[in-house]
């Protein structure tokens, strides 16, 4: 088991921020990227060109998007319609896509906030001085109908791409929450395919009673067996912190985030989460479902100190992928067929200056591309610039 060797090929650029770096992060942009199949097949990936902020939702020239004709090896700006796509068997396609963030008293009906709580910056520095934001709640069951509407793209055959917002139902214990002075509007983040050709979306919504009985992120799991014309709850992952690595050192720190899922041949679903939040190094967990993706498994460590918006992809050669990182980025790579035992990590970028975001896509069966953001590469300038890169990976 696992006697195989993960080779990475030479980093490639995608793009670049034409101003120089200068080691002061300028936190949003040249980052965040994301990599996937347009209608055509080809490759394209999609990166962040503003601020951190789920208020830059909805708005206009928020990203740019690339593609290639040739495994990665080449890339030019995309067309404007360009977009990564989900393929249904029927050949409808599915893309994700934001609507904007509004303040509280713009949303007609909406009232007071059920209940405010002041949330503790994650520090792993004993001595550091507790800072707090505060955080406004709403009960998500009692919102009006505009905020329960998801928005996505679908796009039927033949057709054009249409803007989807059906009303999405979630547990009663589900908020609403404002931060900033602006709503956070929930959203499919990654949709997945099951075995069966069905439509599952995830995100990780905020529950009120979460760990130790305070508001905490869970992720949750929407089906659709109507070609994504419409999504039910179908299930998600209360935060149990492994206490050897977690919660008693972080108390700051109040669910799982950020879910990748992926199937395995014999069905099973597969979890990656991440709990890092602020400053501190935190475990990122694996979680298995057997019912498609109702009911999970206790949470079990996955890497006790790095995983920020982990990816997973599972290759016909039998081995499945994980990309993650903070600081770095990383690749893990196991033939387990129960995804418990895994490989060491192997380092892609050995730096404090990426996002760590990743994506990955299968370009063969014992092969992908990856891509990340490299904060300090340098161009052809001889200057440090922040870049978009991909790396090919061969599993050997």
């Amino acid at each position: 088991m696992n006697d195989f060797r993960i080779r990475l090929g030479e980093p490639v650029t995608v793009a670049y921020d034409p101003k120089e770096y200068r080691f002061d992060w300028d936190w949003g942009y040249y980052q965040f990227p994301a990599i996937g199949r347009g209608e055509d097949g080809t490759i394209v990936c999609t990166f962040n060109v503003c601020d951190d902020s789920f208020t830059a939702f909805g708005k206009k020239n928020t990203t740019r998007t690339y593609r290639s004709t040739d495994d990665g090896v080449t890339w030019t700006p995309a067309p404007e319609d360009a977009r990564i796509c989900t393929r249904l068997p029927g050949g409808t396609f599915l893309s994700t896509t934001t609507v904007l963030s509004p303040a509280p008293s713009e949303v007609p009906g909406l009232g007071e906030p059920d209940f405010d709580f002041l949330h503790e910056r994650a520090t792993d520095d004993p001595g550091a001085e507790k800072v707090y934001r505060r955080e406004s709640y709403w009960y998500y069951r009692t919102a009006p109908e505009d905020l329960r509407r998801w928005a996505y793209l679908r796009k039927e055959p033949g057709g054009e791409w249409q803007l989807c917002r059906p009303v999405v139902e979630m547990p009663e214990d589900a908020l609403l929450i404002s931060m900033n002075g602006f709503l956070l509007r929930y959203m499919f983040e990654k949709f997945r395919l099951t075995p069966d050709g069905k439509v599952i979306g995830c995100y990780y919504p905020v529950r009120a009673d979460g760990y130790d009985g305070r508001p905490g992120s869970c992720p949750t799991f929407f089906l659709s067996g109507d070609d994504a014309k419409s999504f039910q709850y179908l299930g998600r992952i209360p935060y149990e912190p492994d206490p050897r690595f977690d919660i008693r050192r972080f108390p700051a720190l109040t669910g799982f985030s950020e879910p990748v899922l992926e199937f395995l041949p014999d069905g099973t679903a597969v979890c990656l989460l991440r709990t890092h939040e602020d400053d501190v190094k935190s475990p990122s967990y694996l979680t298995r479902s057997f019912d498609g993706g109702r009911t999970w498994e206790k949470p079990r460590v996955f890497d006790e100190e790095l995983g920020v918006f982990p990816q997973l992809l599972h290759l016909r050669c039998g081995v499945t992928l994980a990309t993650y990182g903070r600081p770095g980025v990383f690749v893990r790579g196991t033939d387990d067929p129960e995804a418990l035992r895994w490989q060491d990590r192997v380092t892609v970028l050995d730096s404090r200056h990426t996002c760590s975001y990743t994506g990955i896509l299968a370009l063969g069966d014992a092969s992908a591309l990856m891509i990340y953001s490299d904060f300090a590469r340098i161009q052809a300038d001889g200057k440090p610039h922040k870049s978009l890169v991909v790396r090919r990976i061969d599993v050997e």
